[in-house]
């Protein structure tokens, strides 16, 4: 995605219709996702007269915004998104400071303390902790990102690559070093207090994860690094006691380690930014078990003849399994951010009936979602959704964890509560909301709703504004259309809001005054009986 701003796969078998175009950057140099909320995404790159910095998506990449740079940036360098996509921690390039955001990249503060060009990761599970790798130093952060600790560990190699693993608090593989240094595969379970060091991994240059095996509940791990003397790409769906080659020697592409990425939805899948030849994915075409190398069936998403570096990110989306080549619409550069289909949890009632069938949820850190059927630990894709293990949800401190839900419904005003029945949460939580005729639905966000909503009908159509960010000098709100007729229409509406328009996703927007009339666009225009568009949104001064 370096040469000409990065593309969105929604199918990885099929070219993209365009790059990123607005805004362009001229090279992408980090992409990240909110793990818990995985629509919300930023990315940043290279800075001209006229575009780059930061741009950010609620709606998973269909459209972005761009967002506001601190003074003295030059370059994107690496940026990290919180889990639940309230914070945002970049530690860009010309600048001696790394910032954190909580207004969704509208404001930055510096961070004291911690060294300009860290390396800058999220953790997946719990949203208030953020991880830095300088040096030989690691750093930690349990606010969110406000402050950081230097980590008391010791004989760690020079920052090159680590991650943190989907669905486990804390649980970090730190991948780096040379050949004139300790060189190879750490791995910490304490949020990165203290580091092990793997014996059987010789050099390690990146990590990533992916679906666990069958019979497995951890993430399979993937690593770019050397095992036995060997150098190549290894897998290991046993916590990394071992590790089978998955390459081979006419598979090696340069210096593919720079950007690669696990499936979470499909074992043994893996994609590669191989600096110059594009991005490409590879499935297992080998027994899981086996000691020897397991061939890798590869496909090239995309190809390039200029790329001179990639980033790629995966994120819940439903990529088929497929070996098919898609060749590029560019000749230059290529990307693959696969979208997401993730939405927030619902409950819908169609009786008045009280606790009639309780619907075990989880409360994962004032979140709720489905709880896993088949899978027995970490985060699952069952049904068409994500959703989490019993054990995974019920590991976290009070007052989170498996909830029971239970709906009552009146002909206006739908409300959902929600009680715990977890022996380690002892949590409730509510949301109300207003619906139409006979339809209720109320979804639930989080165990305490702060954010305010309003809402405006005019020929049929319905349009809600609910408060997402606010800060003292503005906010971020999202919006959502809604066709109450019984035609289809091409909708054009209206919304009383506070404040001068920023930026606007999602639709064409003028306004006058108080008054903010919006309009579809090309892409979601129309709009059928009954149907709601959820991927609006925009933000404003006060």
């Amino acid at each position: 995605m370096y040469d000409v701003g990065g593309f969105k796969h929604d199918d990885v078998t099929k070219v993209p219709t365009s790059m990123y175009t607005n805004p362009n950057f001229g090279g992408n140099t980090s992409i990240d996702y909110a793990e818990l909320k995985p629509a919300s995404m930023v990315r940043v790159g290279s800075i001209t007269s006229t575009t780059g910095g930061i741009a950010l998506t609620t709606s998973a990449g269909s459209s972005w915004w761009q967002g506001q740079t601190p003074s003295g940036v030059t370059s994107g360098g690496n940026v990290a998104l919180s889990a639940d996509g309230s914070n945002i921690v970049w530690a860009p390039g010309g600048t001696t400071s790394i910032y954190v955001s909580t207004t969704f990249g509208s404001t930055w503060t510096a961070i004291a303390g911690l060294p300009a060009g860290a390396i800058v990761e999220a953790d997946r599970a719990n949203p208030s902790k953020f991880y830095a790798w300088s040096g030989n130093t690691f750093y930690i952060s349990s606010d969110k990102g406000l402050t950081f600790k230097p980590s008391a560990a010791t004989n760690l190699p020079a920052a090159r690559r680590f991650k943190a693993v989907y669905g486990y608090e804390g649980d970090i593989w730190l991948a780096g070093g040379s050949d004139t240094t300790v060189y190879g595969l750490w791995r910490s379970t304490d949020s990165g207090a203290t580091f092990t060091k793997f014996a059987n991994v010789e050099k390690a240059d990146n990590v990533t994860f992916g679906k666990a095996a069958a019979g497995q509940t951890y993430p399979t791990a993937f690593i770019v690094g050397q095992v036995d003397g060997v150098r190549g790409v290894f897998r290991s769906t046993d916590q990394g006691n071992s590790w089978i080659r998955i390459n081979d020697d006419q598979h090696q592409y340069g210096n593919f380690g720079d950007a690669i990425s696990g499936d979470p939805r499909i074992f043994g899948r893996l994609y590669l930014g191989t600096n110059g030849r594009g991005l490409l994915y590879g499935d297992s075409a080998g027994p899981v078990n086996s000691s020897s190398s397991s061939s890798l069936s590869s496909s090239i998403v995309s190809s390039s003849s200029r790329s001179s570096s990639s980033s790629s990110v995966v994120t819940s989306s439903s990529i088929p399994a497929s070996s098919s080549v898609a060749p590029s619409s560019s000749s230059r550069s290529s990307s693959s951010i696969s979208s997401s289909s993730l939405s927030s949890s619902s409950i819908s009632s169609n009786s008045s009936s009280a606790c009639a069938t309780a619907l075990e949820q989880c409360n994962w850190y004032g979140t709720l979602y489905p709880l896993c059927v088949t899978t027995q630990s970490g985060w699952g894709y069952e049904n068409n959704k994500s959703c989490i293990s019993r054990s995974t949800c019920t590991s976290q401190p009070a007052p989170f964890g498996v909830t029971a839900a239970c709906s009552t419904t009146s002909s206006a005003v739908s409300s959902s509560s929600v009680v715990s029945s977890s022996a380690r949460s002892s949590s409730s939580s509510s949301i109300s909301s207003i619906v139409s005729s006979s339809r209720s639905s109320s979804s639930i966000s989080s165990s305490s709703v702060s954010s305010s909503s309003t809402s405006s009908t005019s020929g049929g159509v319905t349009a809600t504004m609910k408060i997402a960010n606010e800060w003292n000098s503005g906010y971020c709100a999202s919006v959502t259309v809604t066709n109450n007729s019984n035609a289809t229409i091409t909708w054009q509406t209206s919304l009383v809001i506070n404040g001068t328009l920023n930026n606007i996703w999602g639709a064409s927007a003028v306004q006058t005054g108080t008054t903010l009339a919006l309009k579809g666009l090309e892409w979601n225009a129309t709009l059928q009986p009954g149907k709601s568009i959820t991927d609006i949104g925009f933000c404003a001064n006060k």
